[in-house]
């Protein structure tokens, strides 16, 4: 029997802990798969979410947000939820028990628990908002660490780390008061439920030691229910700890359904389409837009650009040039009138498809931190390695990337900043070529350039835009001798259009904002224009 004994305790031990084992890797697994998929979805809808949206919202709280708000779920789902079900069968039991032994004395104790469910909702109510602008401030204080550390440079050649510093104390004592409140909060929930179980054990002993005198209950029989009332509480309590956590990570919660519920502003139509491969026609057909409802950025803009044309978009900072070219690629859709690719409106294409044929060479060039092969293979999903060679060699670069250290396999450093600006700018023009899309889009390509990578980059480009429609902004001279038209916006209206040469002989914008330019380096935008078919 003794030994049957102990082996038992043996085997009791072993078949304990294999349990517990397996329980707690079925509930992380659970939880992980679940928060991991929530992630991913979330991550997903945020891509998806129009600029407007990612404009006025903080970088920081949205990377808050899909990372430390999504662990906190992760965290109600592991400990939160089995606890209070493990409460909630524990109190249950011990409630059946009470009952059976002591009807009068459970009743007292099932009194307190409509207190301590009391107290823990109306604090929790107060916890979850005090829960929300503490991540709300940790947030902001993400998004400030995230723009000087990006903005580094700026920042040392300034002399502002002292300044930067200060502001980030600033908001770090803030978020650090937002935080201890919340703990405060949770503190007083536990206190204030231990003052109301305490009220309960009172009650108890005075009612019971009244039943013991008058000979209706024995010692023992109060004894053991107190025991019984102790175990009930340690239950409650700690369904109390666990609301205050579910408090926290409820409020998580309703952040990152914030997100998931917003409706991205530009989405496809229910009849939409596959857009077809474009001929590379464009036309703004009485296009009228605005930011806000107070007041219209563009104001009737009438533009048909011809197919292979060449039509820069010029005119002073704030008039209306890079809107147009958020309009072409569904960032935002008119106010009024419409945009037509081929005599098509483009809303009636999805806007995957669309977008998927126009190239985009933007004035602050980005690239990912990983290596100029890649980078250049993410102008079209599914680029092999030939065809990343071929569209740097259509642009003349091939030689270059091959003489560096790794050639394509070359890490670029984070944004690229590894590389000059003129090597970023070409590298992010055999993207465009890669992606080999009809219409062409270059925002300032050769902005901050040297004369020498700016000759580069101009034949890069030259390259680039043979056949293809192509609209070009800028704010310098020596870009527009490439191309066949020039549209002026002012006030978010066209001014002139013509070619060049026509617009430096006639008075007006553009001759006001080139000519100086264009005597003092003594260059003419001497290029024949080149029609476009069928013009």
């Amino acid at each position: 029997m003794l030994l049957g004994a102990c082996a038992a305790v043996v085997l009791i031990a072993v078949l304990q802990g294999t349990f517990e084992y397996v329980s707690e890797l079925l509930q992380a697994g659970t939880a992980h798969k679940i928060t991991n998929t929530l992630r991913r979805q979330l991550f997903k809808h945020m891509q998806m979410l129009s600029l407007r949206f990612h404009e006025r919202n903080r970088t920081g709280d949205l990377l808050l947000r899909l990372t430390g708000d999504i662990t906190m779920l992760r965290e109600l789902l592991i400990e939160s939820l089995f606890d209070l079900i493990a409460a909630g069968i524990t109190v249950v039991a011990l409630l059946a028990f009470m009952f059976a032994m002591a009807p009068k004395l459970a009743l007292i104790s099932l009194a307190t628990i409509p207190l301590v469910v009391l107290v823990t909702l109306l604090l929790t109510v107060k916890l979850r908002t005090a829960v929300k602008k503490a991540r709300e401030k940790e947030g902001d204080l993400i998004s400030i660490a995230g723009e000087v550390l990006g903005a580094i440079a700026l920042v040392q050649a300034f002399t502002r780390e002292e300044e930067e510093k200060e502001r980030f104390s600033r908001l770090s004592r803030s978020t650090l008061r937002a935080g201890l409140k919340t703990v405060k909060l949770r503190s007083r929930l536990t206190r204030t439920v231990h003052i109301v179980t305490a009220i309960g054990t009172c009650g108890i002993l005075y009612y019971g030691v009244e039943e013991v005198r008058s000979g209706r209950m024995t010692p023992g029989t109060l004894i053991v229910f107190i025991s019984y009332f102790n175990s009930l509480l340690k239950p409650i309590r700690m369904a109390a700890r666990t609301a205050g956590r579910m408090a926290k990570a409820s409020s998580c919660a309703d952040r990152v359904r914030e997100v998931l519920q917003t409706m991205p502003e530009i989405s496809d139509a229910p009849d939409a389409v596959e857009a077809p491969r474009f001929e590379g026609r464009i036309a703004f057909d009485n296009v009228e837009f605005a930011y806000n409802k107070q007041a219209n950025t563009l104001h009737q803009i009438k533009l048909d650009i011809l197919r292979g044309q060449r039509v820069a978009l010029v005119g002073p900072t704030g008039a209306g040039k890079s809107t147009l070219v958020k309009l072409l690629l569904r960032f935002y859709d008119p106010s009024a009138g419409s945009v037509r690719f081929d005599d098509h409106d483009i809303r009636e294409f999805t806007v995957e498809s669309l977008r998927r044929q126009i190239s985009v060479v933007q004035q602050e060039t980005v690239l990912f931190g990983t290596t100029i092969g890649e980078n250049i293979a993410m102008g079209r999903v599914g680029a092999a390695f030939d065809d990343v060679r071929a569209a740097a060699a259509s642009l003349g670069i091939d030689d270059w990337i091959q003489s560096l250290p790794q050639g394509y396999d070359t890490k670029v450093g984070e944004r690229g900043f590894t590389l000059s600006g003129g090597q970023r700018q070409l590298i992010s023009l055999a993207r465009a070529a890669l992606r080999d899309g009809r219409i062409l889009i270059f925002d300032e390509p050769t902005t901050g350039l040297d004369a020498r990578t700016e000759a580069r980059v101009r034949t890069a480009l030259e390259r680039a835009m043979k056949d293809r429609t192509t609209i070009l902004i800028s704010h310098g001279l020596r870009p527009l001798a490439a191309v066949d038209r020039v549209v002026v916006v002012q006030g978010g209206r066209i001014e002139q259009l013509g070619s060049p040469e026509e617009l430096m002989r006639a008075q007006g914008l553009y001759r006001d904002l080139f000519g100086r330019e264009a005597r003092g380096s003594r260059i003419r935008p001497s290029r024949t224009s080149r029609l476009a078919i069928g013009q």
